[in-house]
Order: C-alpha cells, then structure tokens, then sequence
C-alpha cells in the first residue's frame, strides 16, 4: 500500500502525486531529520511535514505556504548532500527504467513517476494555495 497526495474541487481531482510506499515517506522524513533538525527535536524546523501523520488526514492550504518554505529548505539542503543508498534502493527499478542521474540526495527522491518528488510537493503546494484546498492524505 502506498501513500497518495491529492487535491480535489467537487470531487474533482486537481492534482495528485503518488508518493510510493510509507516506508519511503519515512525515509525522506529520517532525512529530513539527520541533515536538517539534526541538533533540534523532531519537527522544530519542518513542523508541517515532520508533524504530520503520514496516513490520514490532509495538509490544510493555510499550512501548504509554510511547508513550501520547508519543502524549499529540503531541497537547497539535500542538494549538497551526498545520494543514499537506501533511498536509491527503494526506487532502484524506477531510477533504471526512467535512466535518472543520481548526484545527490535531493535526485534520490523521485515520485512512482520518476519525477522529482520535492519538486512535485512544491507544485502541490502551490496547486493547493492557489485554488484554496487541502491536500487530502489517501
């Protein structure tokens, strides 16, 4: 069972992104964790990502301006970050068929697509703030 992200207007789907397993949204959480709360407590700097349950709910579209802010910092921070080989393991099959060059941590991160998978929660923030929904946790 996997994680999916969606943005609905009368049970319309705006936009949606399959994140992949829980696991692996665990994984990107722990990395979150180690390079850049790593001196803080779960959540102090990247509270609307961290503190979410990863399997119910919705991120309200009032919470989606600070966690693109967040997602922002995820991204500049695991740029200049050595790739993991747990998270290219997660996705090895996807990162070989779409032929992704792995460079760093944040190439690590990749949706069931193979985009990028901070660049696509960015572009569901913004989906989200500019139509005024929530993203809805399925």
């Amino acid at each position: 069972m996997g994680l999916y992200l969606a943005i609905f207007k009368n049970e319309e789907e705006i936009n949606g992104l399959e994140v992949g397993t829980y696991e692996y949204f665990g994984i990107f959480r722990d990395c979150i964790y180690e390079f850049i709360e790593n001196s803080s407590n779960w959540g102090d700097i990247c509270p609307t990502i961290m503190n979410h349950s990863d399997c119910d709910g919705k991120w309200e579209s009032k919470e989606c301006v600070e966690m693109m802010f967040e997602l922002k910092k995820v991204k500049k921070t695991f740029q200049k970050q050595a790739p993991n080989k747990k998270v290219i393991d997660q996705k090895k099959e996807l990162i070989d068929l779409y032929q992704i060059k792995i460079l760093n941590l944040y190439d690590c991160f990749i949706d069931v697509d193979g985009e990028n998978l901070i660049d696509r929660l960015i572009e569901l923030c913004k989906d989200a703030i500019d139509n005024d929904l929530d993203i809805i946790f399925q």
